[in-house]
């Protein structure tokens, strides 16, 4: 599939946009509210993980399987039947009563979550001009960063101001409001997902450049995850008083992601490069995590800030940078890229609970300095002279 040259008007921006950051709510809604679904549900921290889990786990393999279901579907069509899913299935949620319905919505959810996903950030990349690629990539990243911190933010609010039930009703009520956006997108969209080949996979990942980045992805979003997932669970043991609002509130750092991810490009360049920027994103990314191990919740409500800015800034830089190395196979890559993103944050949703349970917080932190640290390996690793030779990944 070649580089589209067209740039998206004004309108199938804020399409793709909007729907971006209303997908993303649906995610992560029951994170902050984890207590309230834990206290009515009747279930124990190990079990309350899940209501994140089960959502991710299946977008650790689904960008891979829409690769050959969804060939010849258009970008359009494919948006339209995976929102339309998370529309009826998040304002499901409002109606349950019983864990096990509840759980099996949010396996469903995380079914739909990856071909909107996947077909939002191939639709960006192949709308794009090339020149203009990786700044388009971080524009995306942004609504997917502000998406992440407003859905845990009103379902926090909601639920303090009414109960658990209203942000999967307003949620719902969001994603079928896209639905009528997203009919401003063209029906003859080039970006549709591409049959994923046995033998063009390996191609992909035996490229040490992708390889790398891939995996860095990994152990940032299982640091991001584990901490964040039992980050509610820490704030109540520093505070048994603390509202699910000011819980929400905590993730108010989100928007030093935002502005991280907009100026990646300018920061990059300062820094002499990708491998360079990627490094010093780590580090901060590092630094915030160990933090957290400080028992003090206004420690911990502001180490969110370089904590999300540290990832987000390596989150905007990977997208671009491996779409712009790959002018064929997009929906592939990117299809990968959002496997091993999320394969790491379901990893990370759930081991890290197993070290809180039986050692507590400060070595939860301490593993998750180790992931940390992995990653800064690869990243020293990184040779962009490499990547700017390799060839395209085959189309097998």
């Amino acid at each position: 599939m070649g580089i589209c040259k067209i740039s998206m008007r004004p309108l199938q921006l804020i399409a793709i946009l909007t729907t971006t950051v209303a997908v993303v709510c649906s995610l992560y809604a029951p994170q902050p509210i984890q207590r309230v679904l834990t206290a009515h549900f009747g279930v124990g921290l190990q079990t309350s993980a899940l209501f994140i889990t089960v959502a991710l786990l299946p977008l650790s393999i689904a960008p891979l399987a829409y690769g050959l279901l969804l060939e010849r579907i258009q970008a359009r069509r494919m948006l339209m039947v995976s929102v339309l899913g998370l529309a009826l299935t998040t304002t499901a949620l409002a109606f349950c009563d019983g864990l096990r319905p509840f759980l099996a919505l949010r396996f469903a959810q995380g079914l739909l979550i990856p071909a909107a996903l996947t077909g939002l950030m191939t639709y960006v990349a192949t709308h794009s001009r090339p020149e203009a690629v990786q700044r388009s990539m971080a524009f995306y990243v942004a609504a997917t960063i502000f998406g992440g911190f407003f859905g845990r933010f009103m379902a926090g609010l909601l639920t303090t101001a009414f109960d658990w039930r209203a942000p999967f009703g307003a949620i719902g009520l969001a994603l079928s409001a896209c639905l009528v956006l997203l009919l401003s997108l063209d029906p003859d969209a080039s970006a549709r997902f591409e049959r994923i080949r046995p033998s063009a996979m390996p191609e992909i990942l035996r490229r040490p450049a992708f390889l790398r980045v891939y995996l860095i992805i990994f152990c940032c979003f299982f640091v991001y995850t584990g901490l964040l997932n039992f980050l509610p669970h820490r704030l109540a043991s520093l505070d048994s008083g603390i509202s699910e609002l000011r819980i929400g509130a905590a993730y108010l750092g989100y928007l030093m992601g935002i502005a991280a991810a907009l100026t990646s490009r300018r920061i990059c360049r300062i820094l002499g490069g990708e491998r360079n920027a990627m490094i010093a994103g780590l580090a901060l990314h590092m630094t915030a995590t160990a933090l957290f191990a400080l028992p003090w919740l206004t420690t911990a409500f502001l180490s969110m800030f370089p904590f999300c800015a540290g990832m987000f800034f390596v989150h905007a830089l990977a997208p671009g940078l491996l779409n712009s190395l790959s002018d064929q196979n997009r929906g592939m890559v990117n299809g990968l890229y959002i496997a091993f993103y999320y394969t790491g944050g379901t990893l990370g949703s759930f081991l890290p609970g197993l070290v809180y349970a039986r050692f507590g917080w400060t070595a939860l932190v301490t593993v998750l300095c180790g992931m940390l640290g992995l990653a800064l390996l690869l990243a020293r690793g990184l040779c962009l002279a490499t990547q700017a030779q390799a060839a395209p990944a085959s189309e097998g």
